[in-house]
């Protein structure tokens, strides 16, 4: 039978009408690497956008008398998808409302599909300002905030009156200092949790109040990621001049050279916490907003997912551990929440998902949670060992044999002012500024070379030797083994 003149003008047009059809409220200017978008031309025909682009010619991929499988697995060998590792997720099918497609039927019932590499359903950002109705939740729609990271105000998520509840909740609880998840480095120095974070806690189980299961429901509706993914309400308290400094909720392996447990639990990267949904329960008018200081900082070697996102790279770099001073600042606001993606579309950590919680300012407090969303149910086994994984080689595990393995270098500044300092490898790579009379340690690799600059001046290039290299930089721009004495 002949096709319909309407449907025969789509193919022939291609691009030019596919950005006027059904997908091209969500094609984007920017790139998002492992979001893709099928647009259907019939039941069985669809016009495939690469990474979300616009800006992508469409490949078309025709999926007729095939079975479920084999459709997913031509739609990802057009798109170049890796074959997935031990342990890591399937790829996934999704409509433009989060629901999991899993049948044939889903391909022809729907004219724009989503496919995500990471396996789970991760809202289309699009561009900042594009607002996104929860068709599950009346009245509660998402907002973005930025493309990178990917941050959405969540409007209508909750209450005053509901903020209040968990605030009261909160002041009966027995509240802890916070404490971190201790890298390999900072457990050998003898880190303090407070050098780095100073609010306090409580952990809120659904049976605590009707309330805590409520939102731990609307949270699941929210995601479209199911309930039993959710980690228990992390509620946190932070008084005048408390602070978390900048941190990411992701576990990066290569700060956990030689930590086998942490590598197991973690499913060697492929199990970790996805999202975060912050919710915010009081107004706070002096401080106390959460930052995100990698704001509109590009993906670095988003087109290497076989290996990690790179931490520097041109026009990337990082602040000071400590600094509020640059970035996307989100104010705490009462029973305003955002939602934020740890992981790129590809499954991976995402570095520019950076962000701290600011100093809170006099005389103020600030009540408010983490909820935590994983990319496997929570609770999971921790994977066995696996030798031979490709992630003991992406993310350095530590081999006692060989001299190619992380080590830790600091830096002190005693120069007269702010230094930049950069990694040379094939080139200048900038990674963070260091304040007049600051500090800054980071985990390096055996052999890695650094340099700092203030203006057009450049210091000495220094080597960092395992396990641990420390240097001065000196008033006169020279960095200099801190065992050299000050200078």
């Amino acid at each position: 039978m002949p096709l319909p003149a309407l449907l025969r003008c789509k193919l022939l047009l291609g691009f030019q009408l596919a950005v006027a059809g059904p997908a091209a409220e969500y094609l984007s200017e920017d790139f998002f690497p492992g979001f893709h978008i099928l647009e259907s031309l019939n039941a069985t025909r669809f016009h495939v956008y690469a990474r979300g682009q616009k800006s992508n010619t469409p490949a078309v991929v025709d999926l007729q008398n095939l079975t479920f499988a084999a459709a997913q697995a031509r739609v990802e060998s057009l798109l170049k998808i890796r074959p997935r590792e031990l342990l890591q997720p399937p790829c996934a099918f999704f409509t433009s409302d989060g629901q999991k497609i899993e049948d044939l039927q889903g391909f022809e019932e729907n004219p724009v599909i989503f496919l995500i590499e990471a396996g789970q359903w991760m809202w289309p950002a699009v561009r900042v300002g594009f607002q996104q109705n929860v068709t599950e939740l009346p009245g509660v729609s998402l907002k973005t905030l930025a493309l990178r990271p990917v941050i959405f105000e969540v409007q209508n998520f909750m209450t005053h009156q509901e903020a209040a509840e968990i605030v009261a909740l909160g002041q009966k609880q027995v509240l802890e200092d916070s404490k971190g998840q201790m890298q390999s480095n900072d457990l050998k120095l003898g880190t303090s949790h407070a050098s780095f974070r100073t609010s306090r806690q409580a952990w809120l189980d659904n049976e605590l109040s009707p309330i805590i299961a409520a939102l731990d429901e609307r949270t699941a509706m929210l995601t479209r990621i199911p309930q039993s993914h959710n980690e228990a309400a992390q509620l946190l308290r932070y008084d005048a001049g408390n602070y978390y400094h900048m941190h990411v909720d992701w576990t990066e392996l290569d700060y956990y050279p030689d930590q086998r447990d942490i590598w197991m639990d973690s499913h060697f990267g492929h199990y970790d916490r996805l999202a975060t949904v912050f919710w915010y329960l009081n107004d706070v008018e002096n401080g106390g907003e959460t930052i995100f200081p990698k704001h509109q900082q590009p993906i670095c070697n988003p087109g290497s997912m076989g290996g990690p996102t790179s931490r520097s790279c041109r026009s990337s770099w990082y602040p000071e551990t400590s600094s509020c001073d640059h970035g996307l600042k989100v104010k705490p606001r009462s029973g305003s929440a955002i939602l934020w993606y740890n992981f790129l579309a590809t499954g991976r950590g995402d570095r520019n998902a950076l962000h701290a919680a600011c100093p809170v300012g006099k005389n103020e407090t600030k009540w408010s949670v983490n909820k935590w969303v994983r990319n496997k149910p929570w609770g999971n086994s921790p994977g066995e060992w696996i030798d031979g994984h490709p992630a003991l080689k992406r993310f350095g595990w530590r081999d006692k044999t060989s001299q190619d393995f992380a080590c830790h270098i600091a830096f002190q500044n005693q120069f007269p002012g702010p230094v930049k300092l950069y990694w040379i490898h094939d080139g200048d790579h900038e990674l963070a500024s260091i304040s007049e009379k600051g500090s800054l340690a980071q985990l390096s690799y055996h052999g890695h070379r650094f340099q700092v600059a203030s203006g057009d001046r450049r210091s000495n290039e220094v080597r960092c030797s395992s396990p641990s290299s420390d240097f001065y930089i000196t008033r006169t721009l020279q960095l200099t083994p801190s065992d050299a004495g000050e200078l």
